[in-house]
């Protein structure tokens, strides 16, 4: 509950960015096969509330998540889920992160987070990282490890 108003401030920094630049598909109505803006890996608590941000600033998001359960219900709320490890370059691929802007990691491994880290600089260099950090250490490892931006 602490971190809250940090998330918070962060995830409005980030998003005035994003929402300040030109808007040329603000027309474009939703369409199925669009490629997502963003991606988000996880859909836990942390992975819910970024998500809900994203999707309320009109954002396509693709949600990565590898709990069966939580796709089947994410897909009777009309998300747009992949189901599987995102530390794959092949599930990557296959929900857009070539053409993605930004992907938003919330797993809850920190070996997972930087795997993925390091697989998307490796594979697709253009995608701005935020990832969620759990401590001090961790967020200074992903620092280091080029990540945008970070949620405490």
């Amino acid at each position: 509950m602490m971190t809250t108003p940090l998330l918070m401030k962060g995830i409005d920094k980030w998003l005035s960015r994003r929402l300040n630049g030109p808007e040329e598909n603000d027309e474009k109505p939703w369409v199925e096969d669009d490629k997502p803006q963003v991606i988000v890996v996880g859909f836990g608590r942390f992975g819910q509330v970024i998500a809900r941000l994203l999707m309320a600033n009109k954002m396509r998001i693709t949600v990565l998540e590898r709990d069966i359960g939580a796709v089947n219900l994410m897909r009777k709320y009309g998300y747009k889920v992949y189901y599987g490890d995102a530390t794959q370059v092949e599930l990557l691929r296959s929900a857009g992160a070539e053409a993605a802007e930004s992907i938003v990691i919330t797993c809850n491994e920190p070996e997972d987070t930087m795997k993925l880290v390091a697989l998307c600089q490796q594979h697709f260099p253009h995608l701005h990282i935020l990832a969620r950090a759990r401590g001090r250490v961790e967020a200074h490892e992903l620092l280091q490890a080029g990540v945008t931006q970070f949620f405490p």
